[in-house]
């Protein structure tokens, strides 16, 4: 019990150093200026996700990278845990990324300026006005040149198996053309989740999947593609776990 409480205020910790820097960010918020504002709260962000990466000694295999094309994509990833944006986050990079979040992080004491000034969008899953609203806006980060990251399923599976996919998801891919990149990740569940208490050394997987090019498929499968992609992904946690031997 104890060791548990110590990891969680490791973690409060590594959070708490995030909100002197919201001094900068609210700064950089009323200046306009807006790419530097997107830089350095990328950077914050970024910090702590890697901190807590340590902090719970997640062991992070990561595969296929090397299948994003250059262009701006629409990553589709299962959702198993609440550190599954915390493994994005620590791998950002060069490119701008755009993320699609619960509206329920926004309650998360001074989240909302932090991930808001990185382009993250808040969605709230009880309004479908509202739900519209963030799809149109992704849209527009697409050609702007963002990636953007959605989590279809829209709440944890909190286990290997995934639940259903929202249509509504894919008409990010759908209106603008561009690549779906399919995210496996595996295990992030057993950090939490699958206990109530935290469990150190987990190894995580992350999977990039080949792209897939909304105009390159059939008619079929583009009214099906919410059930191509989940195939896609699930796929490939099974193959995971049978290469792992896990349960």
């Amino acid at each position: 019990m104890s060791f548990d409480l110590l990891l969680k205020a490791r973690f409060v910790i590594s959070y708490m150093k995030m909100i002197p820097k919201t001094i900068k960010i609210r700064q950089l918020i009323r200046k306009g200026d807006k790419d530097k504002l997107y830089w350095y709260a990328t950077r914050v962000g970024n910090q702590h996700a890697r901190e807590a990466i340590k902090i719970f000694k997640v062991n992070l295999h990561i595969q296929g990278r090397e299948n994003v094309p250059k262009e701006p994509v629409l990553y589709m990833g299962n959702h198993q845990s609440y550190f599954d944006p915390y493994t994005m986050l620590a791998l950002r990079g060069e490119r701008k990324e755009t993320y699609i979040a619960k509206m329920e992080m926004t309650k998360i004491p001074f989240a909302e300026i932090i991930a808001g000034s990185f382009e993250t969008l808040f969605l709230d899953r009880d309004n479908s006005r509202e739900g519209l609203k963030v799809i149109l806006q992704a849209i527009e980060y697409i050609k702007k040149g963002n990636d953007v990251l959605i989590y279809p399923e829209g709440t944890r599976s909190k286990s290997h198996t995934m639940g259903e996919f929202h249509k509504g998801s894919f008409k990010v891919a759908q209106k603008t053309g561009c690549p779906i990149i399919p995210l496996a990740i595996d295990n992030t569940f057993k950090i939490f989740e699958a206990t109530g208490k935290i469990q150190t050394g987990v190894d995580v997987y992350l999977t990039y999947l080949d792209p897939i090019y909304p105009d390159k498929l059939t008619e079929d499968e583009r009214k099906n593609i919410d059930d191509l992609v989940k195939a896609r992904i699930q796929n490939e946690l099974d193959r995971l776990k049978a290469l792992h031997g896990y349960e």
